[in-house]
């Protein structure tokens, strides 16, 4: 076993975690390290479960995770399911498996590699392995805190209305409304709404978009701004309250003013 790349990835106090039984793992004292060796599958499945989510994960058979336990456990049981108690893991690790020690459990076209396959294999493996970091990373922070993002209409007379359905209803300054139906896993809120006042009236120039899954929330805010891109002279547009998105909407202004000059 190796591990790659980046520092262990900190886990919540209130995330849970649960395996398949087609996992395997190693149980020692202070931590424990997860696996699988079926050669059915090419890929085993790990599950969180936070107070806003549940995420499941595909993790390549040649790789494993590592959980560092706050508590050492006295008398380590192995059992088919093992599920991590709140509060008990503390920090956990992806790490990559030697494949000379799973040439007999894993299928004949990872034995059958040139060397010059081997080199490809190792290279590609170390990509997959930076989206799977960023995924657990993710997935942990939407199951602990849950993830919200800010829209702000900024321009005269555009609007946005909450209609059924989970349907959005946008007046951006064109000859015609725009409807957008957002999936079920985005909850939003607009305007007055927002602010604790009459749902009768659910209008306004704010969308507080809600969901548990980062990468389509993150997703649909882009589509949604897309409609209406802001302009760097006036500032018009669909705005996403990111620190990144404003400061890059400033610097452009600035910019787009020294050209008018």
């Amino acid at each position: 076993m190796s591990s790659i790349g980046a520092k262990p990835i900190q886990i919540p106090k209130d995330i849970s975690f649960s395996f398949p039984e087609n996992c395997n793992y190693q149980i020692s004292q202070k931590d424990i390290f997860f696996y699988s060796t079926e050669e059915s599958k090419e890929d085993w499945i790990l599950e969180l479960k936070g107070n806003y989510s549940s995420l499941k994960e595909k993790i390549p058979q040649d790789f494993g995770i590592r959980f560092y336990l706050k508590e050492a456990i006295a008398k380590p049981q192995l059992e088919k399911t093992y599920n991590l108690k709140e509060g008990l893991a503390i920090q956990l690790k992806l790490e990559k498996r030697d494949l000379t020690e799973l040439k007999k459990d894993l299928p004949k076209r990872f034995q059958q590699n040139s060397k010059r396959q081997c080199k490809i294999l190792a290279k590609n493996t170390n990509i997959l392995w930076g989206s799977l970091r960023q995924n657990l990373a993710a997935g942990l922070e939407a199951a602990s805190q849950g993830l919200s993002l800010s829209l702000n209409l900024s321009g005269l007379g555009f609007k946005a209305f909450k209609e059924e359905n989970q349907s959005l209803l946008l007046k951006l300054g064109f000859s015609h409304n725009l409807k957008i139906l957002l999936p079920s896993e985005i909850e939003f809120s607009i305007g007055t709404e927002a602010s604790n006042r009459s749902p009768a009236k659910a209008e306004g120039q704010k969308i507080l978009l809600k969901s548990s899954n980062k990468t389509l929330l993150h997703s649909i805010a882009d589509q949604i701004s897309k409609l209406r891109s802001p302009e760097p002279y006036k500032g018009k547009g669909i705005i996403i309250q990111k620190p990144e998105i404003l400061q890059r909407l400033k610097l452009q202004r600035k910019q787009g003013k020294k050209k008018s000059n």
